[in-house]
């Protein structure tokens, strides 16, 4: 009967809603629990071969350094962004426009104190592991060469060339899952407001100067630069990922 059929096509569409409301709450499920295992990735996946090879690099230039003045000081003028001017307002990076490209990157790749490497290269292996797991290794290493060539200007042009450290980057990788996590939930991953906060607060602390005791100088305008440049690159329309 006419009524018969109304019946079993009604039961049909509710049928096809239940399915497609299932569907639905698998793909959010699976969305959120990967957000939740975010942290937890390095547990899972390691840390990846360029975070590990940065990691490596930084903490035998480190030891080095630490060997005696004069290797230090060597280093220094081989890595340093620039010999020219140390007083802040430089503006020649002369050896850069006679061919030494690196020098816009290797300042990350130094540090002034135990303390200092420590709390960088920890940072580092959260937030650059947990990129290069997502994403691969050779986007996060373009995003962490533009996030480093542009906070280590922006702080020589501040101060002059006398800075060193990872910790531009370590903001910047920052900013961008930040800014990934809040407007683009499809990437994945999410940082937790806690980490959000602490990295903040130290930022904010550099400024104020109670750090330097403890780590020496901070690098101020390379954290900012670093921070803000994360950020942007994070709106950039080519990060697809690989997971």
């Amino acid at each position: 009967s006419t009524q018969s059929r109304s019946s079993a096509a009604s039961d049909v569409y509710k049928r096809q809603l239940r399915q497609a409301a299932s569907k639905e709450e698998a793909r959010y499920q699976k969305r959120v629990k990967g957000r939740a295992e975010t942290l937890n990735t390095l547990n899972r996946g390691g840390m990846g071969k360029l975070t590990l090879s940065l990691i490596v690099l930084c903490s035998g230039i480190f030891i080095l350094m630490s060997l005696n003045d004069l290797l230090w000081v060597n280093f220094f003028r081989w890595l340093s962004i620039s010999n020219f001017r140390a007083g802040g307002g430089s503006v020649g990076l002369p050896e850069v426009f006679h061919g030494q490209i690196w020098r816009l990157v290797t300042p990350i790749l130094m540090h002034g104190s135990f303390l200092h490497i420590l709390f960088n290269l920890w940072w580092l292996k959260d937030l650059g592991g947990i990129l290069e797991w997502r994403l691969g290794w050779k986007p996060v290493l373009f995003l962490i060469l533009v996030i480093a060539i542009g906070s280590n200007l922006a702080q020589y042009y501040t101060s002059g060339p006398r800075f060193l450290g990872i910790s531009g980057v370590v903001f910047g990788l920052l900013g961008f899952i930040w800014m990934k996590g809040k407007y683009d939930p499809d990437f994945g991953l999410q940082l937790p407001q806690v980490v959000v906060f602490m990295m903040l607060l130290w930022l904010v602390l550099g400024y104020t100067g109670v750090l330097d005791r403890s780590v020496g100088k901070i690098a101020n305008t390379a954290h900012s630069a670093g921070l803000v440049m994360g950020m942007l690159c994070a709106f950039l329309p080519f990060w697809g990922g690989k997971r």
